[in-house]
């Protein structure tokens, strides 16, 4: 089955390290003050409220550009790895959690390292540690990569972060468009002095844009599934009670496009996965115990 993929990586040297947050702002407060300014010359100040709305639909167009088109860092190409599933991090469904990002992420330990690594040890651990360090072109760029961790209780185990690509901040930006458009309508029919159907396409541009925050959030979610419909279930590292890991989770290969995500901390990732599927069972330890095939 083919991978989703929505966003597009940037080559280092094109990177803009300009400020999101004041980015988002700048477009949004141009777009609702030139629209309050057509109003108010047009002779219809009450059409330059719609103004407002337009400038919050320009914010949430910027924040989804930003997001597909200038966030990730390009690395290398696809790049392939094997390891241990160390946590499923599914993509949330809760509408107060004020975040569309409906990817189905993965934090795997790599082949090799120890469970507990530290990013040092990841890093040295062969044959996949060079895919969590820090790149000279990431150096030069002024980034590095504290690298990402899975949580067990008190212990944190560094390693690899990979990703299914989910549809949420797409199809959040495809209807913010949609509804933007409408409002334009709108601030075209208040300024011709249409009021009333300025009242009805300001209302239609709502509705769409509240639509978009539900299906962003519900629809087409990530998930492994998408690329690999037999996967079945995923079983990652769980502990006893002494917080030592227990035999079962599945060691997973991966094929997708190595980058690095330059929001939160900052770290390497594989970001879409397009290939992946279980090779093994984790028996508890990579270096002293080889893996049970299935």
């Amino acid at each position: 089955m083919a991978f989703r993929q929505y966003t597009k990586c940037v080559e280092p040297a094109k990177f803009t390290k300009f400020s999101r947050v004041a980015r988002i702002l700048i477009a949004a407060g141009a777009s609702a003050v030139l629209a309050a300014l057509l109003a108010i010359l047009a002779g219809e100040p009450l059409a330059a409220l719609i103004g407002l709305w337009i400038g919050a639909l320009v914010a949430m167009i910027a924040y989804c550009v930003i997001w597909h088109y200038n966030r990730l860092i390009c690395l290398g190409g696809d790049v392939e790895v094997v390891g241990v599933v160390a946590r499923l991090s599914p993509p949330s469904r809760t509408l107060t959690d004020w975040d569309w990002d409906t990817d189905y992420s993965i934090d795997l330990l790599l082949q090799n390292a120890p469970f507990g690594s530290t990013q040092v040890q990841a890093e040295q651990s062969q044959p996949y540690g060079q895919l969590v360090a820090t790149t000279p072109a990431l150096t030069a760029i002024g980034r590095a990569t504290p690298g990402h961790s899975a949580g067990h209780g008190t212990i944190r185990t560094f390693g690899l972060h990979v990703e299914f690509e989910g549809r949420g901040n797409r199809t959040l930006q495809d209807l913010s468009v949609a509804s933007l458009v409408v409002a334009v309508a709108a601030l075209v029919a208040g300024m011709a002095g249409s009021g009333g159907l300025a009242g009805i396409l300001v209302a239609v541009s709502i509705a769409i844009g509240v639509l978009g925050l539900l299906a962003g959030k519900y629809l087409a979610a990530g998930s492994p599934t998408d690329v690999n419909p037999n996967i079945g279930s995923l079983n990652p590292i769980q502990l006893d009670a002494n917080n030592n890991p227990l035999p079962g989770a599945d060691i997973v290969y991966v094929k997708g496009t190595w980058v690095y995500d330059s929001l939160h901390e900052g770290w390497n990732e594989i970001h879409p996965i397009k290939e992946f599927r279980k090779v093994a069972t984790w028996t508890g330890n990579w270096q002293t115990q080889p893996p049970i095939r299935i």
